[in-house]
């Protein structure tokens, strides 16, 4: 697992990563960690992977802020888990203008990880689960349960709705409803 801190402050980055560290020791998970000054250096300068977890400042000290840095991550790397950073709690309305995973003001960042890791590792368990569906031919279509929209009955054939598109199953609303 990757995860990591962008802010603008040094500071901040290395109390931030000294905290995280000592968390997943103590709860024996093994991740890296990597800093980033800003979003240039998140999105223009760095060439590894993009971090699974992403603790991201809100006030950065750039043309972009931190929200709208969020709502391009969103779109570049939808699996990326954004937890919102900032010492003002006047954000928390706009925040919800993009995708993410918690708010938290950096007074309660040491505080608050238990419930964040918490949240995050179920949303990234939940990303990893595939429902496996027969299909004509014996053939089977794997779907992620975020990339189905809705289920649909129509005679004696359920169509399966996702992003990607849809499909028939001769399951039972019922039964599917189970697995799901």
């Amino acid at each position: 697992m990757l995860i990591g801190l962008c802010d603008d402050s040094r500071t901040w980055c290395e109390f931030a990563t000294a905290v995280l560290e000592d968390f997943l020791k103590e709860n024996g998970w093994d991740a890296e960690l990597i800093s980033f000054a800003g979003s240039r250096e998140l999105l223009e300068e760095y060439t590894g992977s993009i971090p699974d977890i992403l603790f991201l400042d809100i006030e950065l000290e750039e043309e972009r802020d931190g929200i709208s840095l969020a709502k391009e991550i969103n779109l570049r790397y939808p699996e990326c888990q954004i937890v919102f950073l900032t010492d003002y709690l006047y954000y928390a309305v706009d925040i919800f203008e993009t995708k993410h995973a918690y708010f938290v003001l950096k007074e309660q960042f040491e505080d608050r990880l238990p419930e964040i890791f918490h949240k995050l590792m179920y949303r990234l368990d939940q990303s990893c689960q595939r429902l496996v569906f027969s299909v004509a031919w014996g053939r089977e279509m794997l779907v992620k349960p975020s990339e189905m929209l809705f289920l649909e009955r129509d005679m004696r054939h359920t169509i399966v709705h996702t992003l990607w598109g849809d499909f028939q199953v001769k399951e039972k609303l019922d039964e599917l409803m189970l697995r799901v």
